[in-house]
């Protein structure tokens, strides 16, 4: 065997770890191995071989994601990772190339991934799409004033008796943005679970439905929210006064959030320490799919436009689109290796389409901004056609 491009099998586990730990710098006890080695799924990792040596690797993980308020399939790609000696030899780049074939062979329009470098992943096409807000309080900043109608409950059950109570919540306040994870019963577990350990609150209203939840963790005066969902203003108000109860238990709060809260103004000092993070990118892995999928919704006004996109990793997507957008019959979509004379058009990189078609930019900045080129015509046409849509992810893979 010469240098080649493979799934892994099972008993490449040993390998995988090692350079696991290696590149992202951790260290497993020998109980913690046996327990990932139960784990393991090697029909996710893709390996680059030299001979029969790992080089490098990277990690498809079959997702789903809320675009629009539709469910589509999404590849979230995880543990890219190559060993220092093998680098700048071509190996992640063809992972990645490799990579996006295959996530368009199981049907995956669309990938998302953590970066570890932002201006990396531009090379290949991902474009930053997902920031959240990072707040810190203090004791006398937490809102003191709410009065909400219901109540909060500690809970104690656990595992899927504990997913069951809080997917409800979940996906109704996930739907309201883009790039939210359509959690599965195992992601509850594996990822959100695992990954946010810690105590469990639900706020139910005056009807007794549940419309709000909190896992959270209180250690050394310090209360870390690691996840908080709310489905209205009261359930809003009702968590937070949850936290006012802990004024004499806390000195520093911290918690994260979309970028449409607004709780600064809803405590009584607003200046509140807080900071936009950039998080997740995400790229277009085929244009025709996503677009055949119509995630915008029905459009309120008939138009024609065309998008003409360069994409020099999958060339599958580059060539032209033309749009016919019709209230009754939703969007037409037609790919031609030509641009078409007649139409008002819209030109960028793959980067640029993804920023516009997941939402995280609206057409009139992208092209002020130069990312894309072209008519003001079909700019509008994109503005007309695109909801305007917070994005926003929860969840870490």
């Amino acid at each position: 065997m010469d240098k080649t491009i493979m799934r892994l099998e099972q008993h490449h586990f040993d390998e995988y770890m090692a350079l696991e730990q290696y590149a992202f710098q951790f260290q497993f006890t020998d109980e913690r191995l046996e327990e990932e080695r139960v784990v393991f799924d090697p029909e996710q990792v893709w390996g680059f071989f030299d001979e029969e040596r790992l080089c490098s690797m990277l990690t498809i993980i079959p997702l789903e994601m809320y675009v629009f308020g539709k469910v589509l399939p999404m590849g979230g790609i995880a543990s890219v990772a190559t060993w220092p000696e093998e680098r700048r030899k071509g190996a992640v780049t063809q992972l990645i190339r490799h990579a996006l074939q295959e996530m368009r062979a199981q049907g995956q329009s669309i990938s998302m991934l953590h970066p570890f470098s932002i201006p990396f992943y531009r090379k290949y096409g991902w474009e930053l799409c997902i920031e959240h807000r990072s707040y810190t309080l203090t004791q006398h900043q937490l809102p003191h004033h709410f009065q909400a109608s219901g109540r909060v409950e500690r809970l104690s059950a656990k595992g899927d008796e504990l997913a069951a109570l809080l997917a409800p919540i979940y996906e109704q306040y996930a739907v309201r943005y883009n790039g939210t994870v359509a959690r599965t019963p195992q992601w509850w577990q594996r990822s959100v679970f695992r990954r946010k350990s810690g105590r469990v609150v639900m706020y139910r209203d005056a009807s007794q439905t549940p419309t709000g939840y909190a896992i959270y963790e209180l250690k050394d005066r310090m209360l870390n929210i690691k996840e908080m969902v709310y489905l209205n203003h009261d359930a809003f108000q009702g968590l937070w006064g949850f936290w006012a109860n802990h004024d004499s238990m806390v000195e520093q709060i911290k918690v994260t959030a979309p970028l449409d809260d607004e709780l600064p103004y809803c405590s009584p000092d607003p200046r509140i320490e807080q900071h936009n993070v950039p998080y997740y990118m995400a790229r277009i892995v085929d244009v025709e799919a996503f677009l055949q999928q119509q995630p915008f919704g029905r459009p309120a006004a008939s138009g024609r436009c065309q998008l003409i996109i360069e994409d020099r990793d999958a060339q599958w997507n580059t060539g032209v689109y033309v749009l016919k957008v019709d209230p009754q019959y939703g969007i037409h979509v037609t790919k031609y290796a030509k641009v078409q004379s007649d139409l008002p058009m819209l030109q960028g990189d793959i980067r640029a389409f993804s920023a516009l078609l997941t939402g995280a930019k609206r057409a009139t900045t992208l092209h002020r901004l130069g990312m894309l080129q072209g008519d003001v015509e079909a700019v509008d046409e994109m503005e007309r056609l695109i909801p305007d849509k917070i994005t926003y992810l929860a969840d870490f893979f």
